[in-house]
Formats: C-alpha cells, structure tokens, sequence
C-alpha cells in the first residue's frame, strides 16, 4: 500500500466521498466541482452510474429528494473503488 498517499487516482477516488457530503447537505455546487475533479482522473467504468449524473447533473437533481439518492451513488462507489486499492484480488 506504499505510495498510496500520494496518488492522484486516491485523490480522485476520495473526491467521491466528498460528493456524497456535499450532496447530502444540499451543496450541489461544490459536489460537481468534486465530481469533475474525480472524472478528469477516473474511467467511466469507476464512476460507473455517476457518470449519469455528471451528463445530466441539472436534471439529474431538479428534486431534492434525487440529491439522497445520487450522494448514496456516489458513496457506494467510493466504497467500491476504496475496497479495490485495498484489496486488488477482491
């Protein structure tokens, strides 16, 4: 796990997290801002559904209801990609 620190994909990969918070409290701004970040650096495969939502990021969260749901997205895909750097064969 050396190295891991100073990675930019772990960067990117903890920028989901940081959706998921700024989701949850209704900060739809700042989660874009993160989600770009983590796009410029991750695949369309390791955002998988959020890839929707950075396509269709307005509609996408017309109600707020739809921010609970994307900010569960984008944690469990945090978690997902989290587990991967941890545990490669997984």
């Amino acid at each position: 796990m050396g190295g891991i620190k100073d990675s930019k994909r772990v960067d990117a990969i903890g920028n989901l997290y940081r959706v998921a918070l700024f989701l949850a409290q209704g900060n739809c701004d700042r989660a874009i801002s993160f989600l770009k970040k983590s796009a410029s650096l991750l695949s369309g495969e390791e955002l998988g559904d959020l890839t929707k939502l950075l396509e269709n990021f307005d509609s996408e969260l017309a109600f707020p209801a739809r921010e609970k749901y994307w900010a569960e997205k984008a944690l469990d895909q945090y978690k997902k990609l989290m587990f991967s750097l941890v545990n490669p064969r997984g």
